[in-house]
């Protein structure tokens, strides 16, 4: 491969099975201004390399993580530790020296200094060994003990390594670990990191702190909501630090039926009605329902709360398309704040997470399927066939007490609480929930 070649795929980016590089790639395409990360051409990459450097340059001068404009560089402690834009010895250089050190830490290295060895994520040929300052979560040289002394330890080319770059631009920021969302829908990863992009852009070159939000699951459930295409894939959420005190990753994964549905209550009528009913059911005296409800632990578990409107099993209902198809009523745009529904507390921030899951102020678990179709049960949760289906649940599961003291209902007739038949009529077991 000739040089000209060589220096080309080095400006080129691709997709691996790495989902932090995944989401950094696509972050790093946003900035170029391309729909996806295989479109991106080597002077758009080396303009979005730029600009990452500019703002990296542009935070390490404010020198202090306390200041009102120096949430970016606080950001940076959290991704690249002791790097030259962050580590306390070049913060007391000149802003020259300061400027110059970090152009040399975002310049590829030569050529002839490349180690000969293939990328340990693409197979590309690697420019370098990189380590924890570079790339989020991987192992310190000054413990680790798979290498030499000092081998920072992964191969890399560099459009990977500006891909880990890139990574803060596409990730929820607060201060300390950050979050991100990934899945293998490319679509729909490509649409989350693009608003996050369009998000952060503010925080980058203002120094602007990001807005709180009242727990980290509300991020994948916001997202879901607001999202207009069918998903192929499950979604993860994974939150991380790669701080000097002390790398963490928790991963809170949502498999492909319920994430669909979960989109789908932003979509369709019946659905938004007992979606609302979710919401309340989950309702703390300090908290939102919808903190109650992404912190409902176990496979499945928030889903067996909510009542499926009608009794026609989805795989039998017509599909319209690929979408939702046409609505009853006029669909509500899911990032509308129709007011606060009783027990569901507001937050005042209007456009944050919350913002598109407030409750409807109609329906409740005691309203009535519209177009006529045959109701469930008195007082009995169905749910979606896909998800009887994933779980091999029955698909009636008796709601929880709370939900049957709000809609004003007994328990149902022959059945004890857990979802246990009383008598000698056997057991009828409602999965997870009432187990």
């Amino acid at each position: 491969m000739s040089v000209a070649d060589l220096d080309e795929q080095q400006h080129r980016l691709v997709l691996t099975a790495h989902p932090l590089q995944r989401v950094g790639a696509y972050a790093l395409a946003e900035l170029t201004g391309a729909e996806e990360p295989e479109k991106v051409t080597p002077e758009g990459f080396r303009t979005a390399v730029e600009k990452m450097t500019a703002d990296a340059v542009r935070a390490a001068k404010v020198r202090d993580t306390k200041a009102p404009d120096g949430f970016w560089l606080k950001v940076s402690l959290s991704f690249f530790p002791n790097s030259k834009m962050n580590h306390n010895a070049q913060l007391k250089k000149s802003d020259e020296e300061l400027d110059a050190g970090i152009r040399e830490w975002r310049t590829p290295p030569e050529l002839a200094s490349w180690p000969g060895v293939r990328c340990v994520l693409c197979g590309r040929e690697a420019v370098g060994f990189y380590g924890k300052v570079d790339v989020p979560l991987a192992e310190s040289h000054l413990y680790r003990n798979t290498t030499p002394r000092g081998h920072a330890g992964l191969a890399l080319c560099w459009p990977c390594v500006c891909s880990f770059h890139a990574l803060p631009y596409g990730c929820r920021l607060t201060g300390g670990p950050s979050i991100a969302l990934h899945s293998w829908d490319e679509r729909f990863l490509a649409r989350v990191v693009s608003r996050q992009v369009e998000r952060n852009h503010q925080h980058i070159v203002l120094g602007r702190a990001a807005d709180k939000i009242p727990a980290r699951e509300v991020v994948a459930l916001h997202a879901l909501r607001h999202y207009g295409e069918r998903l192929t894939a499950g979604v993860e959420l994974l939150v991380f630090s790669n701080n000097n005190k002390g790398q963490t990753l928790e991963i809170h994964s949502l498999e492909q039926p319920l994430a669909e549905w979960l989109r789908k209550t932003a979509r369709r009528p019946e659905l938004r009605q007992g979606f609302a009913a979710l919401l309340r059911a989950h309702a703390g005296p300090k908290s939102p329902g919808v903190v109650g409800l992404v912190r409902c632990r176990g496979p499945g578990r928030a889903v067996f709360f909510l009542r499926h409107r009608g009794d026609v099993d989805e795989r039998e209902r017509p599909r319209r398309d690929q979408g939702d198809g046409p609505q009853r009523g006029p669909p509500a745009e899911p990032g509308d704040l129709r007011g606060e529904a009783a027990g569901v507390p507001q937050h005042a921030e209007g456009s944050g997470p919350d913002a598109g899951m407030a409750a409807d102020s109609g329906g409740g678990v005691d309203a009535q399927p519209a177009g006529g179709g045959r109701p469930a049960a008195a007082g009995v949760t169905r749910l979606p066939a896909a998800v009887r289906h994933r779980f091999g649940q029955p698909g009636l599961v008796p709601p929880p007490a709370a939900v049957r003291r709000r809609a004003g209902r007994a328990a149902p007739v022959g059945l004890a609480p857990g979802g246990r038949r009383r008598g000698g009529e056997g057991d009828h077991r409602g999965g997870p929930a009432a187990r």
